[in-house]
Order: C-alpha cells, then structure tokens, then sequence
C-alpha cells in the first residue's frame, strides 16, 4: 500500500570482476543504477565512464540473424489460438531457465539453412523478374514468324525493328513512297505505337533511317533464338519450373518453423545478454577499479549483499544507507496489497508519488 523504503549503495570492485557482477545483478532485478556522469564528485577525481564492450557488436550481430529467421519462419509457424491457447497460457521462464534453455539450442545451422533456402528463393524471383521483363518486350511481336536469330543474317540488306507513334502512321506510310526497295511490314499495333520491322537495300538504308527518326521511330532489339512465340513458349515454360522450383524450397522453410519456439527464447536470452553489456556504462572505472552506484529496495539489502559476497573472489567495499526521503533521484517502487493493484495504472495517470509522499492507490481505490 506504500511506497517502498530504498537503500542508497555504492560498490567498488576490481573491474576483472565487473562481467560477472552484471549478470548476477540482472537476476537480482532490483537494482536501479544512478547515471554514472551525475555523480561530479567522482568525475573531477578523474573517473571515467566505462565504454560499451566490444563484444556489443557480435551480440547485435546475433540478435539480428535470430530475428531475420524469426522473421521469415514466423509466416509459416502455427500458433495454438482459441481455448486450448488460453489454458495452456504463454510460457513463462525465471531468468535462470531461460538462460539454461537458451544455451542449449544452437541458432546457427537453423539461420544457415535458412538463408540459404532465402538465397535460392531471391534467385529464382530474379530470374523470374527478368523473363518477364523480357517477355513484356517480346509479346508486342508474337505475330512475327521469323526466327529472332536470322534476322541477323542479313548480308545484302538491313532490317529495322522497333516502334512508331499510332499517330503518325499515315506520314509514314506517305514518307516510304518514295523508297524503291523498301519493305515494311506492321506486326502489332495498340492503342499508342506501331510495332514495325521494315527490310530495305543498303543503297536506301540511310534514307529509310532518316525517314524513320522523322516519324519518332525507337529501335527495338529482339533477344532470343526461335521466333517471338517460341521464345515466349520457352518463357512461359521456365517460369512455370520456377514456381515449381520456388515452392519446394518453401516447403523446406515451412519444416524449419517447428523452430520458432526456441528461436524466440534465444532472442530473449541475447536481448536480456545485450542489456547487461550495455549496462557497463553505469560503472565509473579507474585502471583497475570500478564504482557503482544507484538504489535498491531495503528489505532486499541483504540479499543484495550475500549476492555481491558470492561474485567477488577478490576484495570489494560496499557502502548501503537509507535513501534521504527527499532526494528527487530515489526511484519510486510501489508496494501495494492486491485489493487495489489493477488501479496503479490510474496513479501513474496522475503521476508517481513522490518518495516522501503517501500512495495515493489506496484512496482512489
């Protein structure tokens, strides 16, 4: 019902010791640590904050391949829903199983596979991606039965392939009058363009190029071997196998979403590893020696001392006195009984107490 009494510590300890120290206190939860670069006192005596570990980076690597498989898996993973969720319920870990848990699964050849099927799977949507580009390009010239590869051949003559505005059909066709040895043949026509290929001697090749560029002519060039409807039956055909392709290697991702589970408990263990490496930062150091500082709840102060005995090898000096009840800094902790614990979301509303004053719970209950 009131507000809970703190203790006020400060611990120096060899900074060796500093990792171990910050996993034991992550277990204790109780510990809210003062922002080292307030305490001036130590600054002007030339402590320095302690930098964030190396190791961040690798933890920050972890992190994301657990959650970019995750992530994909999570599609395909099948969640207990209705009544038979709500009597189970969620699992639930204390800090030591979930990092016993955690230990015991290896991520790693999960997120391998995994990236592997994903890299087949960008493979084949590449690909599929370009043969239907390409077959966008060539479905404006399925009427043209001529295979793509001769088209090429032509020694003696030359060939134009490509588009000219709907509008300026009728210049065209005036414009070619006046060339003998010109052959041009429309293919396809929509609503805005002209899918031409026209067939002239060398001698009326530049004419007909002139002609052509006066009537916004673009060139077209044709990839492929067979005729267009070849090409695009062999398209067609491909992107079918693709599919097929796509969707075995999906099947095989589907197999690997038993794996949720235990990827999401790993992602708490690393989030939970993340959030102890950084909090490094609230240790001054000298060399050797690190200082901390913060609060605790006093009815905890003893186990907040066995704790410390039990982490440190080695000397250590700890210092806890009560909190000055009208220091602003003091976190506020509310202890209340369960007849008015659904309304503390109502106090905070309002705003926290301060340290030296009554919960206001009670009352508003």
């Amino acid at each position: 019902m009131a507000i809970v009494k703190m203790s006020k510590f400060s611990l120096f300890t060899f900074d060796s010791e500093r990792d171990n120290l910050l996993h034991e206190l992550q277990k204790f939860e109780y510990v809210h640590f003062i922002n080292p670069e307030e305490d001036e006192n130590l600054v002007e005596e030339g402590l320095e904050t302690v930098s964030i570990p190396k190791s961040i980076g690798e933890v920050n690597e972890e992190i994301s391949q657990v959650k970019y498989s995750i992530d994909i898996l999570s599609k395909h993973y099948e969640r207990e829903s209705g009544i038979k969720a709500m009597i189970k319920g969620k699992d639930n870990y204390t800090f030591e199983e979930l990092e016993e848990k955690a230990l015991e699964y290896d991520y790693g050849p999960v997120y391998t596979k995994l990236r592997n099927l994903a890299n087949e799977i960008n493979g084949y949507d590449q690909e599929a991606s370009n043969l239907n580009t390409l077959k966008e390009e060539l479905i404006h010239w399925r009427a043209l039965d001529y295979p793509i590869k001769d088209l090429k051949a032509f020694t003696e003559s030359e060939i134009f392939i490509g588009t000219v505005p709907v509008k300026l059909k009728d210049k065209l066709n005036e414009d070619l009058l006046d060339l003998k040895y010109t052959h041009m043949e429309i293919i396809n026509e929509d609503k805005n363009n002209m899918y031409l290929l026209a067939l002239t001697s060398k001698d009326e090749a530049e004419s007909l190029n002139q002609i052509l560029r006066n009537n916004g002519f673009s060139k077209v060039t044709l990839n492929g071997e067979g005729t267009p409807k070849e090409e695009l039956n062999a398209i067609d055909e491909r992107l079918k196998l693709l599919e097929d392709e796509k969707s075995k290697v999906i099947e095989e991702i589907k197999g690997l979403a038993q794996d949720v589970p235990n990827l999401e408990v790993y992602y708490e263990y690393l989030m939970n590893k993340k959030l102890r490496v950084t909090a490094a930062e609230n240790f001054l150091t000298t060399e050797k020696v690190n200082v901390a500082r913060g609060y605790i709840p006093t009815d905890k102060a003893e186990e907040f001392k066995e704790l410390i005995k039990k982490t440190h090898k080695d000397a250590f000096y700890l210092e806890i006195e009560e909190a000055d009840k009208d220091d602003p800094n003091v976190p506020i902790l509310l202890k209340n009984s369960k007849f008015v614990e659904a309304f503390e979301s109502l106090t905070s509303m309002y705003a926290l107490p301060k340290y030296n004053e009554v919960d206001p719970t009670p009352y508003l209950a």
